[in-house]
């Protein structure tokens, strides 16, 4: 009798450890995703002859997941350092990549939704990200200008994906 109550005991509590574990597991999973945001700068237009030739963001408070898609011929650097600082850094490694002024505006905006970062909690530093785009302003891309977004950058929590 007392064998059986032990078997039976024992039975529950290795339910109940494993229960936890998949409840867990679960919860840190959802913890997760609802952390990833999509970040998207606000549409901005381009004169003649403008392209876009590289861009820099820096995240505090968060690290950088990735890159949505990566533009063919760019080169992507992704630092995601100790101080609750990340960077970004891509540019063109030939001129003919640059993205024209179709890719900056619209439904074809390349940044919409184009980096996915993860806020970290607890967070160090307060939470921002700020975008600097460099634009060549001429055919033979001697000229730049540069388009800055911080405050007006739009997050949105990521999909499952």
């Amino acid at each position: 009798m007392e064998t059986s109550y032990l078997r039976n005991y024992s039975v529950a509590l290795f339910f109940v450890i494993v229960s936890i574990f998949v409840a867990r597991d679960r919860c840190l999973s959802h913890a997760s995703e609802l952390r990833e945001q999509a970040v998207s700068a606000p549409n901005f237009a381009l004169r003649d002859n403008e392209r876009v030739v590289a861009f820099r963001c820096t995240v505090h408070g968060g690290r950088i997941v990735r890159l949505a898609e990566i533009p063919p011929l760019w080169e992507v650097k992704i630092e995601n350092g100790n101080a609750d600082t990340a960077t970004l850094e891509a540019s063109i490694l030939v001129g003919a990549a640059a993205l024209p002024p179709g890719l900056t505006e619209g439904n074809g905006n390349y940044f919409k939704k184009f980096l996915i970062i993860e806020k970290t909690w607890p967070p160090l530093n307060p939470f921002s990200v700020v975008l600097h785009i460099s634009v060549s302003v001429n055919d033979d891309m001697s000229r730049f200008r540069q388009v800055n977004f911080g405050k007006e950058l739009m997050l949105s929590p990521t999909s499952g994906n």
